[in-house]
């Protein structure tokens, strides 16, 4: 079509689209959960952050069991996500 964007609007495009793409891929708990952190991430100047911490500890076996539900496991799992800027 001969249409040429920058990279900076192509980021953008993309950070805007980023929920409906999560959202064709993923349960949608985990798209609402994952999409702001990704977008903050993709802005530019933040760090990515995920952290496990289940309530009960979890036999391994018992987390790869339940992986055919990804939200059940990342419940039990206590599986946040989130942007912030890096430590100065």
């Amino acid at each position: 079509q001969g249409l040429s964007i920058d990279g900076k609007a192509y980021r953008e495009q993309m950070r805007g689209a980023l929920p409906f793409l999560l959202s064709a891929a993923l349960p949608a708990e985990l798209s609402k959960m994952l999409s702001p952190a990704l977008q903050a991430f993709m802005a530019g100047g933040q760090k990515l952050i995920a952290e496990i911490a289940p309530s009960t500890p979890l036999p391994l076996l018992e987390g790869v069991a339940g992986a055919g539900d990804p939200v059940a496991l990342v419940n039990r799992l206590g599986v946040t996500v989130r942007s912030e800027a890096p430590a100065q």
